[in-house]
């Protein structure tokens, strides 16, 4: 009699045995979306895009390496880390061919007449 009981009373699924396919990809994508917001929302406007690119870049390598070590395959159906990877490493390019050479050196700390002006007294 009892087995009877316990087939009939629904089965309770706790939080920790609930299967999250895209974890790693949310992970992922939140621990890089949110140093590019906090870049655009913490950095002065002249150096958004030098600051931008550098983070873009690091990002993406980040990521490829998280792929490459969950032996993530390239050609999947969907969106994979991999293209994570290439949507930030484009993104950092986009970021530094848009950046201006004179906020370049500001960001690096140069002075404006170039790294051959550092050690000349003005």
């Amino acid at each position: 009699m009892s087995s009877l009981l316990q087939s009939r009373r629904p089965e309770v699924v706790g939080p920790s045995s609930i299967r999250w396919p895209h974890f790693p990809q949310i992970v992922v994508l939140a621990a890089t979306v949110i140093p590019l917001i906090a870049i655009v929302l913490l950095v002065r406007v002249s150096l958004v895009l030098p600051s931008l690119s550098l983070v873009a870049i690091a990002s993406a390598a980040g990521v490829a390496l998280l792929a490459w070590w969950m032996s993530s395959k390239r050609a999947d159906d969907g969106i994979t880390l991999w293209d994570i990877a290439g949507l930030y490493a484009f993104l950092g390019c986009a970021a530094a061919m848009l950046s201006e050479p004179a906020h370049v050196m500001e960001f690096l700390a140069l002075p404006a007449g170039g790294p051959e002006t550092m050690g000349k007294a003005q």
